[in-house]
């Protein structure tokens, strides 16, 4: 069977069967949305910990016959990389993750799962089928990481459902085997419950993952169609599992691709238009509460010298936006202490950086370039009070610019948690994390990191 046929297939059961699909996603259909495979991070990860160990990396190679095959071993690299490194693990993920930006598939999944079908299994962490079911078509999911809320599934029927099983990046992610083991056992009813309603169109799998295998081997699925990029060739165990449920081996050339030939199927618009009408409406809508908005926090945040937001439609991306406006200074100032401040930043020699970058300061107390490694310093040294300083005097030169907002919050934050610890609680600290987490928002409506953080700020 071929791409063409399956959508066929697809969309002559939906019409006229009324037939549910759903899909289950893994690491290969987010490779287009700026996000690693799951072997690429294997190697990655087991680079590492041969670096540090080289005699044990060296035995698990061995003893695995380990070759590019990386993936095959993710969680045992993922359990010895990081031994004992809860929190760089979870830093390493959040840091992949947070980089991800919605492919051109995603906008036609976003359209399948309001209007066709529904419900997406997956054992990736991140958030591209959120971002873009809200991005498209302004439509909140039901994300389901946890067993505690899975069983709350069927209430949520219609709207999108998106069930994690393996976890979510900022909440728990399951890496480790013990983790994986723990979760067939408790993901096994409701797969079973969900596949009796659900045909299983699988994208962007290997067939590495046991434990996914495992569910869909006992889930009782009547049929399943599992999707394999260009010229792959099945394993061994997709094979089995295929046959097992009468199912059928898709050729695709990519998630993009075969999603894209859904939606041109069910005669989806063209992803431009409703980028311009969602731009259009979200101005609107900022034209309309800018100013009752900024109002209401002013007064609740009296204490905040008054801020200025600027909405900015440039297409630019991040780094040009740097780019440009520090060649904005250029003219004025040298950036000989500047560059080896941010040099020494780089090897973590913390002390000279801040003594270099002073005395650009120094030379200039609005040099851009040496205001922000400054700050980025201060942050690592843990002295929030003056990389504060730094960020506010940026905002000053440049308010429309995003992250300078969400890097102030965050050190807000920590200026609060850290204080915490010492019951020396300063709620201003608290509620100007919030301020700018807030400001993050409305300049960047798209970045999740700004509402996971405000909603971090409002749990303390």
């Amino acid at each position: 069977m071929i791409a063409d046929e399956l959508v066929n297939i697809v969309y002559e059961d939906v019409v006229k069967n009324g037939q549910k699909y759903c899909f289950i996603l893994g690491a290969g259909a987010s490779l287009t949305s700026n996000i690693k495979s799951g072997n690429e991070l294997a190697k990655e990860w087991f680079e590492e910990w041969e670096s540090r160990q080289p005699l044990e990396a060296s035995n698990f190679r061995e003893d695995n016959y380990l070759n590019d095959n990386y993936g095959n071993f993710y969680s045992q690299i993922f359990e010895n990389n990081f031994k004992n490194a809860d929190v760089k693990a979870k830093k390493t993920l959040h840091h992949e993750i947070i980089k991800g930006i919605p492919s051109s598939g995603y906008y036609y999944l976003s359209k399948i799962l309001s209007q066709i079908g529904n419900l997406v299994i997956t054992t990736n962490f991140d958030y591209l089928v959120e971002d873009s079911l809200y991005t498209f078509e302004r439509q909140k999911a039901f994300s389901v990481s946890d067993l505690n809320h899975a069983v709350h599934i069927e209430q949520f029927t219609s709207i999108p459902v998106i069930a994690k099983i393996h976890g979510d990046t900022f909440l728990k992610p399951l890496n480790t085997s013990k983790e994986l083991e723990e979760l067939k056992d408790e993901w096994d009813k409701k797969l079973k419950e969900l596949l009796f309603i659900y045909t299983p169109i699988v994208i962007g799998h290997s067939g590495n993952d046991p434990d996914l295998m495992a569910l869909l081997k006992n889930s009782g699925a009547e049929k399943i169609y599992w999707c394999l990029y260009h010229k792959e060739k099945p394993s061994k165990k997709v094979n089995e599992l295929v046959n097992a449920l009468n199912g059928s081996l898709i050729p695709i050339l990519g998630f993009d691709e075969v999603v894209f030939l859904l939606g041109e199927k069910f005669n989806f618009a063209s992803p431009n238009n409703d980028i311009e009408r969602f731009n259009s409406e979200t101005k609107n809508k900022f034209d309309e509460t800018y100013e009752n908005a900024l109002k209401n926090v002013k007064k609740e945040l009296n204490d905040i010298s008054e801020a200025e937001i600027i909405l900015s439609n440039d297409l630019l991306t991040i780094t040009e936006k740097l780019s440009a406006m520090f060649d904005t200074f250029k003219e004025q100032i040298t950036y000989e202490h500047a560059d080896l401040g941010k040099e020494y930043v780089f090897k973590q020699e913390h002390s000279k950086a801040k003594e270099e970058l002073l005395l650009a300061l120094k030379h200039n107390p609005e040099n851009i370039e040496a205001l922000f490694w400054a700050m980025s310093n201060y942050n690592i040294l843990g002295d929030y009070n003056s990389g504060i300083a730094c960020c506010s005097q940026i905002i000053q030169k440049i308010p429309y610019f995003y992250p300078i907002y969400l890097f102030r919050g965050v050190m807000y934050l920590s200026k609060y948690e850290s204080k915490e610890k010492k019951d020396k609680v300063d709620i201003r600290d608290l509620r100007c994390a919030i301020f700018d987490f807030i400001e993050t928002q409305k300049l960047e409506s798209q970045l999740t990191v700004a509402y996971m953080l405000t909603a971090l700020c409002y749990a303390n």
